[in-house]
């Protein structure tokens, strides 16, 4: 597939309108985000908080797709002298038909060359590595382990039966994944509309630190349009939902059933009690810690304890809980 031009994208969304910018010459590569900005990339912006956060940023000249609603706002766009800006009526079901060529574009890119194990490395008979794979030194792959097109395990890794390693993963070195867990798959997105529910192609793929433990049966979903991110030392254990585009930390600890909704970020060293949650897009600090139960609905900064649902300082949470036993328990 070759690369699309801003007449090439009006095909798939007509309703796309060019505010300013060249309307055919310029190609695009991919579609990016903020956390990885690409030369040449398409990035949307759907609302005034990303947009603001757009401008405090530093971009490579890119294509700019906007809501409508933005539209008063795309003269703030122009000192990154994009390739284009363009706005949409709907941007969210924009993003859904966009993505999917894209997705196409980057999976038909993956080149058929072998697979490159080195000879130290192990892979079990039953176990599955694609095309362009890397397996580094001492690397162990069990059988029914799958390694998929694209993907780079590093040294001293292990991948217990039955893992499944997408495309586009990168598992860095010393790194332990046991049976059942799934790491790439694509993340939970959609976008409604006139009683249809419009995938969001996801094509991110996943990033994984060095030292990184993943117990079985979790889950580790593949970032939209740039990886989800695991840092250095961080350990999940069974039973782990990480969404897309989930930044951890270094050394961030996660227990057994916990859910980590897309788009949020754990700072190093953060710990997560059993079955406890946090919803997406928030944002916790370094060394926070949220008791098992918990369900975390807003950002913390550095160092909070949490408790409770929703949660809040812990000291706090169990006044509340004490406070309602201590009334309930009153004689009428």
């Amino acid at each position: 597939m070759r690369l699309m031009k801003f007449e090439d994208l009006q095909k798939i969304v007509p309703d796309l309108k060019l505010i300013t910018g060249s309307n055919s010459t310029s190609e695009i590569s991919c579609i990016c985000d903020l956390d990885f900005p690409v030369l040449n990339g398409l990035l949307f912006i759907k609302n005034k908080k990303y947009l603001d956060r757009v401008l405090d940023s530093e971009l490579p000249i890119i294509g700019i797709l906007l809501s409508e609603k933005l539209e008063s706002e795309a003269s703030s766009l122009k000192k990154f002298e994009p390739l284009f800006i363009a706005k949409a009526s709907n941007i969210e079901l924009a993003v859904s038909h966009l993505s999917k060529p894209f997705y196409d574009l980057k999976y038909s890119s993956i080149l058929q060359a072998p697979a490159k194990v080195a000879a130290s490395a192990k892979v079990h008979d039953g176990a599955f590595v694609g095309k362009n794979v890397s397996i580094g030194e001492n690397s162990v792959l069990y059988p029914g382990a799958v390694v998929m097109d694209n993907s780079v395990i590093g040294s001293n890794c292990v991948l217990y039966p039955n893992t499944s390693i997408y495309p586009f993963v990168e598992i860095g070195d010393d790194v332990r994944i046991h049976s059942g867990s799934v790491i790439g798959a694509d993340g939970f997105g959609y976008n409604h509309d006139s009683g249809v529910h419009h995938k969001v192609w996801h094509m991110g793929g996943v990033k994984i630190g060095n030292h990184v433990e993943v117990g079985a049966n979790s889950q580790i979903d593949g970032g939209t349009f740039s990886p989800t991110i695991i840092g250095e030392g961080s350990k999940l254990d069974n039973n782990v939902q990480i969404g897309h585009n989930c930044h951890l930390g270094r050394g961030v600890m996660i227990c057994g059933h916990v859910a980590i909704g897309g788009s949020s970020h754990l700072d190093d060293f953060t710990v997560f009690g059993g079955k406890s949650g946090m919803g997406d897009n928030m944002k916790l600090g370094k060394g926070c810690q949220v008791a098992g139960g918990a369900l975390v609905n807003t950002d913390w900064p550095d160092g909070t304890v949490l408790g409770g649902h929703p949660a809040r300082p812990l000291k706090e949470w169990m006044r509340g809980i004490a406070f309602v036993r201590k009334e309930s328990l009153k004689k009428k």
